[in-house]
């Protein structure tokens, strides 16, 4: 006789389930909600998503021959606006510390917008075309200003604004060329007369090969293939 603590084994046939056993809920296939990473539906709210653009700190662009004619274009404006300022009260120097005010001006905003790369605010805007023509704009109006402060040394004062005009204007001449070479050449790769600045900004940080890769690519392998030696048939 078995005890009461004692229990009782049942078998049971095959396809069949214990009365006693919780039920069991049916499987289901892998989820296909929002948090789910499988599946058509949309992905965790963690994936990478492409957003809008943002500012980025780009340092790197001091070290480019562009970055370090801007910073001098930036001390050399602002040098002469000083002096012209502090050596003449009269209106006979007017233009030229006009062309020196606004041109400090643009320098430091063509500073801040390399500096943290804010044409990738705007992409439609062509920022290669606009910075390439007020170089070649501040190129003139410096070679003028120049020209009228030479006209006009009645004082010793004069010398120290003159001496940072000239420079400015070297610095200006050396940007507008290194600019108007850089534009050639984005217009011969991208192939259009408005050649984006935030894809030239990708290709130099080695983001935005693309197609053009691919292209290197083709070639070097056809290249490779060529200068495989023949074997002529026996």
């Amino acid at each position: 006789m078995m005890g009461p603590e004692s229990t009782t084994e049942v078998s049971l046939n095959d396809g069949e389930t214990d009365p006693m056993d919780p039920p069991t809920l049916p499987q289901t296939g892998p989820s296909s909600g929002p948090g789910s990473t499988d599946g058509d539906g949309p992905g965790p709210s963690s994936s990478t998503r492409e957003g809008g653009p943002s500012i980025s700190f780009h340092p790197a662009w001091f070290k480019t021959l562009s970055g370090q004619l801007v910073c001098l274009e930036v001390a050399f404006s602002l040098l002469a606006f000083i002096s012209i300022v502090a050596g003449h009260t009269g209106t006979a120097y007017w233009f030229f510390a006009i062309i020196a005010f606004f041109s400090f001006l643009w320098v430091t905003f063509v500073l801040f917008v390399h500096l943290f790369q804010l044409y990738r605010m705007v992409p439609a805007l062509p920022w290669m075309a606009i910075e390439l023509v007020v170089s070649l704009a501040y190129v003139i109006l410096w070679f003028i200003a120049d020209l009228i402060l030479l006209a006009n040394l009645y004082y010793a004062s004069s010398g120290a604004a003159i001496m940072c005009g000239l420079f400015a204007f070297l610095s200006f001449c050396g940007s507008a060329y290194i600019g108007f070479t850089e534009y050639l050449e984005q217009i011969r790769k991208q192939g259009t007369p408005l050649p984006s600045a935030i894809k030239r900004a990708n290709k130099a940080e080695g983001g935005g090969g693309g197609d053009e890769g691919a292209g290197d690519e083709e070639s070097n392998s056809e290249d490779s293939l060529s200068e495989m030696p023949t074997v002529n048939p026996i």
